[in-house]
């Protein structure tokens, strides 16, 4: 990673600054598509993979157990600055510490641009290993427009996809 890479992932890694980029690149168009799936898990476990700050645990209803989980422990002190009281795992994707079959949906946006080849499929096997209905599953795909290829080239995520 050079000089200005580094530079740009310590001036975003504050929770604020995440959650302002999170705004401006289209949270609330994700927000919109994610509501009318989330809105259905009443009462139900969700671990949210790949969580940041928790942006997407508003969509879900009061009675849904909302479970974090992240690899960054910056995003762990900014999720627990607005949800103290919640439950939350640092640790990684690849190897989710929850039993088989031991929910009934997961939540993970944003995070396949994240791993390699490799550990994208080890993602996606960990995910049908501990859900027993249904993944929500949703990601960037790599675009022309000079704004996908500034994000891109900034991002954490390392491997854009294409449709």
């Amino acid at each position: 990673m050079g000089k200005l890479n580094a530079a740009v992932h310590r001036l975003a890694a504050p929770a604020f600054v995440y959650d302002l980029i999170q705004h401006v690149t289209g949270l609330e168009y994700t927000r919109r598509k994610l509501q009318p799936h989330l809105a259905q898990m009443a009462g139900q476990v969700v671990p949210d993979v790949g969580a940041g700050t928790g942006l997407y645990r508003s969509l879900l209803p009061d009675t849904a157990q909302y479970l974090w989980l992240d690899n960054d422990p910056e995003k762990l002190r900014g999720f627990k600055r607005k949800h103290a009281l919640m439950c939350a795992m640092l640790g990684d994707a690849t190897r989710i510490g929850l039993k088989v079959k031991s929910v009934d949906y997961t939540l993970a946006v944003a995070v396949a641009h994240h791993p390699g080849g490799a550990q994208l499929l080890l993602l996606i096997s960990e995910l049908a290993r501990i859900v027993r209905h249904k993944v929500i599953f949703l990601d960037a795909l790599e675009h022309t427009s000079w704004m996908s290829r500034w994000l891109w080239k900034y991002d954490r995520g390392s491997y854009p996809r294409s449709a």
